[in-house]
């Protein structure tokens, strides 16, 4: 785990992501806020970009999910900062995901957190009850980036 100024981590250590995810809640029905934390954890994705997926933009034959919009407030969706991409799911995701996108409207967003910061603030509190460093959504990205580079 790399560490910022003011005692802020940028990432986490495998063992201390595992914890972080097992403190999650993911019993719901519906795409929550857990539910972010875990798909940025598993796919790098950006905090926006992952607030901007909507139901098709999954494909879940091939369990991947196709990365080319973040959210924007002010009009719904804006470009992803980087070109249009496709990025792999685990199987376990994927099914996870088939499941609470069943039904829900094709080209809106399945997340309804309002702002990057409302996710940072919900993962900063499980970090804090899981015991391990708090990170903010980028720290995860990076966390995924380091775990998988491995």
């Amino acid at each position: 785990m790399k560490q910022l100024k003011e005692n802020k981590y940028k990432s986490l250590s495998q063992n201390e992501l595992n914890a972080l995810l097992e403190d999650l809640d993911l019993q719901q029905s519906a795409p929550s806020e857990d539910w972010l934390i875990l798909l940025v954890a598993k796919t790098g994705l950006r905090c926006t970009e992952a607030l901007g997926i909507t139901p098709n933009d999954f494909d879940f034959t091939a369990q991947a999910l196709t990365v080319n919009k973040t959210r924007d407030w002010g009009s719904g969706f804006r470009p992803s900062k980087n070109p249009p991409r496709t990025v792999s799911l685990d199987p376990e995701i994927s099914v996870c995901f088939e499941v609470l996108v069943d039904g829900l409207p094709q080209n809106s967003p399945i997340f309804a957190a309002e702002t990057a910061a409302t996710v940072n603030a919900i993962l900063a509190d499980h970090c804090s009850h899981a015991g391990v460093p708090v990170i903010t959504m980028h720290g995860l990205r990076h966390t995924h980036v380091i775990l998988h580079a491995m």
